[in-house]
């Protein structure tokens, strides 16, 4: 870090004494000369600007990269680019700091912006992004570049409205659990690492309800409250979300029980 501090030191010397020495030009020219370059630019122009060590080796370089076909502030370290700072009509802007053991990048643009962090050989990542709605996201990879863990805010529905998520993945990001919150009301759902739901867990105005599911998503059993009172129902393992048992209670506190066949029928 003290090295790179020292290289862009030098640099902006390098920099602040050739605008110093267009100044001081100034100041102790005479007059009559001053007045013969009156029509003359005061801008010191140059197409770039490049900063070497005693063996020529590049530092520093200001202005148009051509490997990159990019302009902007380029910091090396033996010949590698460790950071870049840089505007693109296309890309925006952009921001690239590298080391040994990761690189962090920062990209804004007209659609919004992000922040990217890898670690050591790439192996793991966070990334953290913002779009112009207001919604925004941190997300969080394994080493394989799995999805760990999503926390944000995103667009849904036709009115686009931002909706709270919170996204854990399982393992190789296969299985996991969702929850998901709105102004009515929010959702927590588990998933088996084969992509079948688990238990799904509803809460709006009204009231609540809880599903959780057998094996494979067949059979399980349904816990459902609201204003007018509550049921529980077993499902079948024939899949369809068939009760063949169900437990019913109104508002005034009467109940009932039903039992129905494998097929939907109700028993007497």
């Amino acid at each position: 870090m003290s090295k790179r501090f020292s290289i862009l030191l030098v640099f902006l010397t390098i920099v602040s004494g050739l605008i110093g020495g267009v100044i001081s030009g100034r100041i102790f020219t005479p007059k009559v000369a001053i007045a013969e370059e009156a029509k003359q630019s005061k801008i010191l122009t140059v197409e770039g600007l490049r900063v070497v060590d005693k063996d020529g080796k590049l530092l520093v370089q200001l202005g148009k990269n051509d490997e990159l076909n990019r302009y902007g502030l380029f910091i090396y370290d033996h010949s590698l680019i460790r950071t870049i700072m840089s505007v693109d009509d296309e890309i925006g802007g952009y921001v690239l700091v590298s080391g040994k053991d990761g690189i962090a990048i920062m990209n804004i643009e007209e659609t919004g912006g992000n922040v990217s962090v890898y670690g050591k050989n790439d192996e793991s990542a966070a990334g953290m992004c913002v779009n112009k709605n207001g919604g925004g996201a941190v997300i969080v990879y394994g080493k394989k570049h799995e999805l760990n863990v999503v926390l944000g805010s995103f667009g849904e529905g036709e009115t686009g409205g931002n909706v709270p998520h919170v996204i854990v993945y399982g393992k190789d990001g296969k299985g996991g659990a969702m929850m998901k919150g709105g102004d009515s009301g929010g959702v927590v759902s588990v998933e088996s690492d084969t992509g079948n739901v688990g238990a799904v867990m509803g809460v709006d105005e009204t009231g609540g309800t809880i599903i959780v599911y057998g094996k494979e998503a067949k059979g399980g059993a349904l816990m459902s409250v609201n204003e007018f009172g509550g049921i529980v129902d077993v499902l079948s393992k024939s899949g369809g979300g068939k009760a063949i048992a169900s437990m019913q209670v109104s508002e005034s506190g009467n109940g009932v029980i039903k039992l129905f066949d494998k097929n939907g029928n109700k028993l007497k």
